[in-house]
Formats: structure tokens, sequence, C-alpha cells
């Protein structure tokens, strides 16, 4: 059976982090917060690598092992399963049962034409010619955040992050900016679309239309769609366009002239993070999982078992062919990635060797190696990062870390909840050093000093031991609490 392609919109949302641009943009945000049903999620990530080895002027990107994360946009060819997250791009060549990383690009999302597949990413375009095993930057001028892409023929289209819209017509050697007519506010560009001639580009102040290749573009914010909407996606079913905002369904059945809301079955205020239209069903990526409509959109029934549902966003859909010749549905969140076989009914993580959304905290000493991924168990490798397993919980059990210490025979492990744990064996087995009452201190960070171990405490200022942790003491003298 052959998928039936149509406009599909797996670009994530505009109030997705731009880290780079961040604090340029709190202005502009203040001055617009206020007419805009949207939250703005900033990640401040530190990676603080100490070891005793020499610095090369060189860097390889390692996979830390079988975590899951949040993902971007998916790319799917068959069997070939390609992600982007926030760590970069992640392939499976048997339909996501397996993977393995490529690269450590923050990649936010991807196109594919006849013989490629483009990524966005938050510093240009990479592009791969054998399914995403290579990549290259094939741009001379392109360096901006890129939020989303599609295809037009041999016309590549980019949308950025407060730069407009660009097209390129040699698979992304060069690139022209092609954004006249969109008005104020609208160079924030969220989502673009293709649909026959037309080429939709969603913006933080409405939807734009351009019928000529991107040289002219107007705005078709008519009816309950306005000049202040913020637009998070978009998908069309036959004569049929719909939107996702962060509050509301919208649907227009006569090219954009006029919209209605479409939010029966839906929680209110459900934001609509992305649009699948497959065959004559829709389905839709929100705050709340999966929802599919049947009936072009008048209602909508939650197609979510199986997926997570704390945190419950899904940020890109997309389909493929299956093993069986089947479709299959693929789903990226904030845990990963899951699939559904049976169209939404039932949903299956596929995670085995993807690379998690953030590390929090990475040292090491010599070939050994620690780090910490939000969500998941310590890791260790024992060959400056080339391979890596899961530490033992034995001792230590499922909690959050506020940083690690390593030193030449002993890994010590913060915790703001229980204390701090020290592993002898390389993170075999862990104990609590919590003598003279560190575990109701709730410690911040540790750093070993000859001898003695010092912590930083959240609101009780700072402690040393001088015993390995038997008892620890207060620092006293003039050192603030807090």
């Amino acid at each position: 059976m052959e998928v039936e392609k149509k406009l599909i919109a797996i670009n994530p949302p505009c109030f997705s982090p731009n880290y780079f641009k961040l604090f340029s943009r709190i202005n502009m945000i203040s001055k617009r917060i206020l007419r805009s049903n949207f939250i703005v999620d900033s990640f401040i990530l530190e990676i603080i690598l100490i070891c005793n080895c020499a610095i090369n002027a060189q860097w390889t990107h390692v996979n830390l092992g079988p975590t899951d994360g949040k993902v971007n946009s998916i790319a799917v060819n068959d069997s070939i399963v390609i992600t982007g997250t926030l760590s970069g791009i992640n392939r499976s060549t048997d339909y996501g049962n397996t993977w393995s990383g490529i690269n450590g690009y923050l990649t936010l999302c991807f196109a594919m034409d006849d013989s490629n597949i483009f990524a966005g990413l938050g510093s240009g375009i990479i592009s791969s010619s054998d399914d995403g095993i290579t990549w290259v930057s094939p741009d001379t001028n392109m360096r901006y955040y890129v939020t989303s892409l599609a295809v037009k023929g041999n016309i590549i289209f980019a949308g950025t992050s407060q730069d407009g819209i660009f097209k390129s017509t040699d698979k992304g050697k060069s690139w022209t900016a092609v954004d006249s007519g969109q008005g104020a506010y609208s160079n924030e560009i969220i989502s673009l679309g293709v649909n026959g001639e037309d080429i939709y580009a969603c913006t933080d102040a409405g939807l734009s239309l351009s019928t000529d290749n991107g040289n002219s573009w107007s705005t078709i914010n008519n009816g309950v769609i306005n000049s202040l909407q913020f637009i998070n996606c978009i998908g069309v079913n036959g004569s049929t366009i719909f939107v996702g905002t962060p509050g509301d369904m919208f649907k227009s059945t006569d090219n954009g002239y006029s919209w209605a809301k479409d939010d029966s079955g839906l929680n209110y205020d459900t934001s609509i993070f992305s649009i699948l239209v497959n065959n004559s069903d829709v389905f839709i990526g929100t705050t709340a999982g999966v929802f599919i409509s049947t009936d072009n959109g008048d209602s909508w029934n939650k197609a979510s078992n199986g997926l997570p549902s704390s945190p419950g966003q899904v940020y890109c859909l997309t389909a493929g062919l299956g093993r069986a010749g089947n479709t299959n549905l693929y789903a990226g969140t904030n845990n990963g990635i899951y699939l559904s076989t049976d169209n939404g009914k039932s949903w299956t993580a596929k995670n085995n060797g993807t690379v998690g959304s953030g590390v929090d905290n990475i040292t090491g000493y010599g070939s050994h190696v620690f780090a910490v991924i939000k969500g998941s168990p310590i890791f260790v490798s024992n060959d400056y990062g080339t391979t890596w397993k899961a530490a033992s919980d034995s001792g230590l059990g499922s909690r959050s870390f506020n940083g690690l210490v390593v030193t030449d025979s002993t890994v010590y492990a913060v915790t703001p909840d229980s204390g701090i744990y020290r592993s002898t064996n390389e993170g075999g087995s862990w104990n609590l050093i919590n003598g003279g009452g560190m575990d109701t201190l709730a410690p911040f960070s540790l750093v070993k000093s000859g001898s003695n171990l010092v912590v930083s405490t959240y609101n009780n200022g700072i402690y040393y031991s001088y015993d390995e942790g038997i008892s620890w003491k207060n620092a006293g003298g003039d050192m603030p609490n807090s």
C-alpha cells in the first residue's frame, strides 16, 4: 500500500527555545506577551569536562547510550527513520527498533526531495544524499536559526527565527531572502507547508501565502485568524486547510478566506504543535498527546494509548510504510520517539540507542568519564567517551542529580532529595555519606579539596567533611546561608 503524500507539517513550534538569540528577544517578547498565549521555555546547559588528558583542537560526537529525549522532527523513508533532537541526529534502519547517533548538531526540522534529506539547525542547514549516513554543509550564506523547511520541486524553502524566509534553487548551495509582503512581526517563521502551487508560512503574526514560489506573499488572516495570531503548524486535506495555534485548532474550507474553530473533542486551551494528513485521516500532536479526526476535522478523538502522559507533548508526527506494507505512524515527544502500527490506536516507545535531550553534568578522571542525562541514570565510559554503559543503581535508586565529582578512585553523586552518594568501584555500587544529618540539608554541589569534601546547600550554607562523609560540619564564618 502506498502512503498518500500530502502536506505534512513536522516542524517544531517557534516557542521552542532559541538558545542563540534568546536574550536579544526578551525585549520583543515582553512587549508582545499580552497578545500571545504561549510559554517560552529556556534551558541553560553547562558542561564542564575535567580530565588529565591532552587537549586537542578537534571534537568528536559521542553517543551516551540508550536514553530518550525531546524529538523536534522526524523524517521517514521506508525502513529508515531519522530524528532531529536538541542533542543531534539519530538514525534507524529497522523502523525505529534500534538507533545510532549520527552527529551532535541542534536539529529542529527536516525536509526531503527525490535524492536528499535537508536538516535545519541552530546555525544553518546540512544535507545528506545517502539516507542520513553522512551529512555535509552545502550552504554558503545560510547561517541562521532554521526553524522550518519545505521542498517544492527543485526549490528549497527555509524559515528562520527573526530573519524571514529564504529559498534555494541549487540544493542549498546559495540562498535568497524571499519574504516581501509578509508584514510586521512576520519574520518569525514557525512552520512552512507546500500544497500544489501554494506555499504557506506560519508566523507569530498569522498565516501568509505565496503563489509565485515565494517572490511575493499575502496574509490570509481573516475571521478568527487575525494579524496577532501565533500559528504553529499547518496541514491540508484536499480543499481544507488546518492550522494549529498555542491554544486552538482552526479550519478553512475556502482556501483561507474564512476560518472557524475546529476544536470539538479537544480540551480547552489545547496547544497544537503538529498536523499530519494521512490518507483520509487527520492527526494532530498536542500538549495532551495525539488526536485523530476521521471526518475532516469536524470532531476529534484522543489516540494516545501508550504515549507518555506527563509530560504529554507530541511535537511532531509523520507517516511511512511499515514492514508488512502497512502504514507506520511516528510521534516525537519529550520522551523520545513512539511508533503506531494500528493508525494511532496504540503506541510503543522506540528509543533503543537514541541520544538524550540534555547532558546535565559530565566529568572524568583519565579515561573514566561519567555523565548525568536528564531523566536517565548515570552513564559511565572507560574509554574517553567512545562507548558508554549505565552505572549500577545498586544503593542509588532512581534519582535526580545536581552534580558529579570524580577522583582517581572514587565517584561522588550529589542528589537534592537524599544527600550524597559515593562509589569506589566505578559506579558498580553506591553508599550514602550523609553523616551528621547531611541528608536533611539539600546539597547543591560538591568539590574535593585535598582530603576534604566541601558541599554547598540550598539554604543552609556550606559544609565540609574531613573523614569521607562520616561527619559534616558547617563552615561558619561570614558565609551567607543562601
